[in-house]
Order: structure tokens, then C-alpha cells, then sequence
């Protein structure tokens, strides 16, 4: 409370122009340091993972480990690897986007172009 009544005191004072520091109002208040990252409105990271893909990747990696010293099956390590991979996040940007940028493109986006010469399409509108 009594950093919050220096402030109101360098408010009333008045002192518009003056920095903070050299106010009169607030001498011996102490003033707080926030460190923000570059970008606010980015997606929290965990290495190379967003926090969600981190927490299923950690879930994954526990239960193939209970599978391969139970069962001795290799499979849920392997979808959790896959997992992995394909949600491994750079520039945030992760590997399946690529993916399914590239199935938009070549799947359901047109391929087949009509090029005419600048005479056909002037003689159509005549």
C-alpha cells in the first residue's frame, strides 16, 4: 500500500513532465520491473511443443513405458514418437500444418489452367 500511495501522491502532485524517478512524491518508493516475451499474443511453448501437445506427449511417453514393461509392445511408444513429430512446433508453425497445407494444395485446390492469348480473349468480347 505504501508504493500505491506514493503513486497517488506523484498524481496529485501534478508532475506531469517529470520522470518518475526524480519526483520528489516518490522518492524511496520502489518500483516494480515486468520482463514480457516479444510477442504477447504468441502461443506458449515448451521446447519445441505448445503446452497441450507437451502434456499428451508426457501422458504418451508414461503409458508406453507401462505398455512395453507389461506387454512388451512397441506400439504406443511408436504413436507417441509419431506424435511427436508431427506436432513439433518451429517458428510456430508445426510439422502437420506443413502436412495438411500441402494435401489442401495438391487435394482440393485447382491444377488445371486455361492460358489464351490476349487476341482470343479481345475477339470474345467483340
Amino acid at each position: 500500500t505504501r508504493q500505491y500511495d506514493k503513486r497517488e501522491q506523484h498524481r496529485q502532485h501534478g508532475c506531469k513532465g517529470c520522470p518518475p524517478d526524480y519526483c520528489e512524491a516518490l522518492k524511496g518508493a520502489k518500483m516494480r520491473t515486468y520482463i514480457y516475451p516479444e510477442n504477447l499474443r504468441s502461443k506458449t511453448k515448451l521446447w519445441f511443443w505448445s503446452v497441450k501437445d507437451f502434456c499428451i506427449l508426457c501422458a504418451g511417453i508414461i503409458i508406453s513405458a507401462a505398455c512395453i514393461a507389461k506387454l512388451w509392445t512397441f506400439i504406443p511408444a511408436a504413436a507417441t514418437v509419431c506424435y511427436a513429430f508431427l506436432t513439433f512446433r518451429a517458428d510456430d508453425n508445426a510439422v502437420i500444418d506443413y502436412i495438411m497445407h500441402a494435401v489442401k494444395y495438391f487435394c482440393f485446390s485447382q491444377k488445371e489452367y486455361h492460358w489464351r492469348k490476349e487476341n482470343d480473349h479481345e475477339q470474345k468480347k467483340k
